[in-house]
C-alpha cells in the first residue's frame, strides 16, 4: 500500500472520480453545487494537491486531455482499480469507527475557570445564539429542498444533529452556571491561588487533584438528585 496521507480533501476527490472521470475544474464546480464545502473546507489548491497526490499513489490516472478554444488544456482523471479498493477500505473505516476529532471548543471548555464566571456566561450565551441561527438556517435550506432525495443531504443532516445536540447541552450548562449549580465551590477558585511551583514538586498536584475530584463528586450528587 502506498504511503498516502489520507485527508478529507483527498477523500472527496477520490469519491467523485470513482463516480466517473472528471477534470479538476469540474470537481470544483461539483463540490460547490453539492454543498460539500459545508463539511470540508476546499479550495482550488487543495483540489489540485489532492489530484497530484492521488495520481502519485496510483489511485487515479490521467485518462485524456482536451482543449476548448483558447482555454488551457484540461486533463481528465479517472479512478484506478487500486483507487477503488483504497476508497472501499477508507470509507469503511471512517463510517464504522468513531474517532476523537479534538474540536477547538473542547480545548476552550477545559479552561473556562480561567476566563471567569461572568465572561463564560456571556460567551456561551453568544454561542447559543449563533447555534440557534445555524439551526434555523439549515432548517430553511432543508425545507426548500423537498424535491431532493434525503440521502443526498445526509451530511448536512448530520451537521444539524450535532448543532441541535450541542444547543441542548450548552443551554443546560449555561442554566447550571447561572443558577450556581456548576460554579459555586470556592475550592475551585483556590486552584488558581496554589503556591507558585507547587505543581512541579513531588506530589504537588495532589491538592489540585483532590479539589477537582471533590468538585466532581459534588456535581454527580446534584445530578443524581435531579435524575431521582
Amino acid at each position: 500500500m502506498p504511503n498516502f496521507n489520507r485527508t478529507p480533501a483527498a477523500l472527496v476527490v477520490l469519491n467523485l472520480l470513482c463516480e466517473r472521470p472528471r477534470h479538476p475544474y469540474a470537481l470544483r464546480i461539483l463540490i460547490r453545487e453539492r454543498g460539500i464545502e459545508s463539511v470540508v473546507k476546499m479550495g482550488n489548491a487543495s483540489i489540485y494537491d489532492s489530484v497530484e497526490r492521488l495520481e502519485r499513489a496510483g489511485y487515479i490516472e490521467a485518462s485524456e486531455t482536451s482543449r476548448e478554444g483558447r482555454r488551457p488544456e484540461r486533463t481528465v482523471y479517472s479512478a484506478t482499480e487500486a483507487g477503488r479498493d483504497e476508497l472501499h477500505i477508507w470509507m469503511g473505516e471512517l463510517l464504522s469507527e468513531p474517532v476523537e476529532e479534538y474540536p477547538r471548543f473542547g480545548v476552550a471548555l477545559a479552561f473556562v475557570l480561567g476566563l471567569g464566571r461572568d465572561a463564560t456566561l456571556h460567551t456561551l450565551r453568544h454561542r447559543i445564539m449563533r447555534l440557534e441561527s445555524l439551526v434555523a438556517a439549515r432548517d430553511a435550506v432543508t425545507a426548500s429542498l423537498t424535491h431532493v432525495p434525503r440521502i443526498v443531504l445526509i451530511e448536512g443532516e448530520y451537521t444539524q444533529a450535532l448543532h441541535v445536540a450541542e444547543l441542548s447541552w450548552l443551554s443546560g450548562i449555561v442554566d447550571d452556571i447561572a443558577a450556581g449549580r456548576l460554579w459555586t465551590d470556592a475550592e475551585i477558585e483556590a486552584l488558581f491561588t496554589l503556591p507558585s511551583g507547587a505543581d512541579e514538586e513531588p506530589g504537588g498536584n495532589a491538592e489540585m487533584t483532590r479539589l477537582i475530584e471533590k468538585h466532581r463528586q459534588k456535581n454527580r450528587s446534584h445530578e443524581g438528585a435531579r435524575d431521582g
